[in-house]
């Protein structure tokens, strides 16, 4: 859904452990955000379905 940030938000309210994963959790996010930008590959939610 391209929605990192509000991932990282949801998680953490969740967890209720804001101080202890707050990094580790963000730079994994940042991580897998600059390698998918990387590889350029498309949404699942912009990817055209092929006619029938």
């Amino acid at each position: 859904m391209q929605a990192p940030v509000a991932a990282v938000v949801l998680m953490l309210e969740l967890t209720h452990t804001i101080d202890v994963l707050m990094v580790p959790l963000l730079l994994a996010v940042t991580g897998a955000v600059l390698v998918s930008r990387r590889l350029d590959t498309p949404s699942i939610y912009s990817a055209r379905l092929p006619t029938q």
